[in-house]
């Protein structure tokens, strides 16, 4: 399995600060990452955020982009058939 950057650096014993991450589902983003800092001009915004905004599973997240990319297919599929 792959391993994030984030993990792989914090297994070399190196860290990483991201610069500027303003915006609460942005945080959420990079703290489900693994990311061990940021630097924000609204400090004050994300000091309320306790947890993650919102985290869907990555099997979930696959599921739902195969789906529609079939169900995309089918219709585009239909649309041609449907022409003729």
């Amino acid at each position: 399995p792959c391993l994030s950057p984030g993990r792989d650096y914090a297994m070399a014993n190196l860290s990483v600060n991201l610069y500027t991450v303003n915006e609460p589902w942005l945080y959420s983003i990079l703290w489900c990452a693994g990311v061990q800092s940021v630097t924000s001009d609204s400090s004050h915004v994300l000091r309320k955020v306790p947890f993650p905004i919102w985290l869907m599973p990555p099997d979930e997240y696959h599921l739902i982009w195969i789906t529609s990319d079939l169900i995309s297919f089918i219709v585009i599929v239909g649309v041609f058939i449907f022409q003729k």
